[in-house]
């Protein structure tokens, strides 16, 4: 069987960027509404559904490398190369940890960013007013040295733990949610079916 660069097996990028017309896409990228976002990641997993679900491997391996994607994606610092890198290692699907990753990353910290200050500042007992406002502030006047100031202080490791137990949630849902997604795809369609009463 002909590979599959993963590159054009995994085009997660807009619809609009990846229209004929760039002109054009840029056009209604610009007059996207806020809410449409929500209607671009539905689009997005139906299309990496589609995807893992043509992968050529064990279910395992496929649900693996899509849980070892979403933590990487998830976690400050790591990205799709990392996703890869460590799919390698662990003997995962690639082309489903590269999906992973890509579905995840840096859109995602808007969400995870309040939820991982608040569960560090609660098991590290931090007051968690100052400990978001050490991080807003260096993102507004980032500079070197305020970042290693930070980064040295324990709402750093505050704030790694609880992108750390929100990245293992992902992974582990997404793990059992693309398993036994796969799964079922590859049963045989009478086995799917329901048993009527006989």
């Amino acid at each position: 069987m002909r590979a599959v660069p993963l590159r054009r097996r995994f085009d997660l990028r807009p619809i609009s960027t990846r229209c004929g017309n760039r002109g054009s896409g840029n056009a209604i990228h610009a007059r996207r509404q806020p809410g449409e976002w929500l209607a671009v990641m539905r689009l997005r997993l139906e299309k990496l559904k589609e995807k893992l679900l043509g992968i050529h491997d064990s279910e395992h391996r496929i649900a693996l490398g899509a849980a070892l994607g979403l933590l990487l994606g998830v976690l400050p610092g790591t990205g799709p190369i990392a996703a890869v890198a460590g799919a390698f290692l662990l003997r995962a699907n690639k082309a489903a940890a590269l999906a992973g990753s890509l579905l995840v990353n840096t859109w995602i910290n808007f969400v995870t960013f309040p939820l991982a200050a608040a569960i560090g500042a609660f098991l590290w007992n931090l007051d968690l007013a100052s400990f978001s406002g050490n991080w807003a502030e260096l993102g507004r006047s980032f500079t070197w040295r305020a970042f290693v100031d930070v980064a040295l202080h324990d709402a750093a490791i505050a704030l790694f733990t609880g992108y750390l137990l929100i990245g293992l949630l992902m992974a582990a849902v997404g793990y059992v949610i693309c398993y036994r997604a796969v799964a079922r795809a590859r049963r045989p369609r009478a086995d799917r079916a329901p048993t009527g009463a006989n």
